[in-house]
């Protein structure tokens, strides 16, 4: 049977508006997902221009109330050429080619289908969803971002096998998700109160290639990158000549049964097994009451 590709993704939703609101944000953002999702499972779906293109998501299956199932089309103007009396007549007709998409509300999850088909890139499509939801955060004053999860020993891996790191630089999402459960999510929560920021860049440089980078220094940091907030790339020597490494290039990718509608029951089963298993950051958070 042919097989479905996804690739992971976490979304974000980080306050914009003052400090004032922070705390009343920070109570309120789980609220407007919750709320837009409850608005698709009574309308089926919600329609949006981005561009002067509609986009589309469809909602194909609830599971729980933290898992869906969604069908996300784009507007793709085609031109086709038919007989006319005297000659060739071109036509447009407007077409919608979809692609599946599984959300996960508790842990904030996006699994987009890879198909060029429809999206030459599946960055293509991550940064299409990006904005049709940025709509809808909009009014609530937190800006929308979506982030890879990726293979944390690919960053190890890396480091050890390159000749000489020039530049290390990490980019991350403000504090949102993680919680407790790692240091970096609480040095960013100090830097949000501070400066208001949605966005904190680290970089450490060393021009002759002597970078050093300390495993008990980043390992917190790297941690919360490859869960999804944020983005490292390596700027090193190998083999006498410079390369550079991101963290974008090594998504986590599941594949899946091209039944997905067939049997909503045994779908579910396998995506929140397939979840707990990706999503090695917050373990089995879902199998808590929100789920029933």
């Amino acid at each position: 049977m042919e097989t479905l590709e996804f690739n992971v993704y976490r979304y974000f939703l980080v306050l914009t508006e003052q400090m004032s609101l922070f705390q009343k944000a920070e109570s309120e953002k789980e609220k407007i997902m919750y709320d837009f999702f409850e608005t698709l499972h009574s309308n089926k779906k919600v329609v949006r221009v981005i561009g002067k293109k509609k986009s589309i998501l469809y909602l194909t299956q609830k599971y729980d109330n933290n898992i869906f199932l969604c069908k996300y089309a784009k507007e793709k103007p085609m031109k086709k050429f038919q007989e006319g009396e005297n000659d060739i007549e071109s036509i447009v007709e407007t077409n919608f080619p979809y692609i599946y998409m599984f959300f996960d509300l508790k842990r904030q999850l996006i699994l987009i289908q890879n198909k060029s088909s429809v999206f030459e890139k599946v960055e293509y499509a991550k940064n299409s969803i990006g904005s049709f939801f940025q709509k809808t955060t909009d009014i609530h004053g937190y800006n929308f971002t979506i982030d890879e999860l990726t293979y944390e020993q690919a960053f190890w891996e890396c480091i050890s096998g390159v000749d000489g790191v020039y530049e290390l630089t990490f980019d991350l999402k403000s504090p949102n998700l993680f919680g407790g459960i790692l240091k970096t999510n609480e040095f960013l929560k100090k830097i949000k109160e501070i400066y208001n920021s949605t966005e904190t860049q680290n970089k450490y440089k060393n021009e002759k290639g002597s970078l050093s980078v300390r495993k008990d220094e980043v390992e917190d940091t790297v941690k919360y990158i490859t869960g999804g907030g944020g983005r490292w790339k390596i700027k090193a020597r190998k083999n006498r000549s410079r390369k550079t490494f991101k963290s974008s290039e090594n998504v986590k990718k599941i594949s899946m049964a091209n039944n997905l509608e067939v049997d909503p029951d045994i779908t579910y089963r396998n995506i929140k097994e397939i979840i707990e298993q990706v999503d090695e950051l917050l373990g089995d958070i879902n199998n808590d009451k929100k789920n029933n």
